[in-house]
């Protein structure tokens, strides 16, 4: 299978509770990318979800840089990506 040309990924930690356009972003953004023929992730960084084995929970500017290496290594949906847009 070809490798996606783009993955895009975003990422969030709030609940879709205060506002109707936490739940819509995601949606929004999945469209997009797959209107364009890109991979698409949304990472969930909440509740410490990017911990570190021995260090324990990062902080969320750090989870992207966990979040990006684990698209490059193992891609979205059985497809390598080119290139990550973040």
């Amino acid at each position: 299978m070809q490798p996606w040309r783009w993955c895009v990924i975003t990422s969030d930690g709030r609940a879709p509770r205060g506002s109707w356009w936490w739940g819509v972003a995601p949606q929004v953004n999945y469209l997009y990318a797959s209107t364009h023929g890109y991979g698409y992730r949304l990472a969930d960084i909440a509740d410490n979800r990017c911990r570190h084995d021995v260090q324990g929970p990062r902080a969320p500017a750090w989870c992207k840089i966990v979040i990006i290496a684990d698209v490059l290594l193992n891609g979205i949906d059985g497809r390598d990506c080119s290139r990550v847009f973040y």
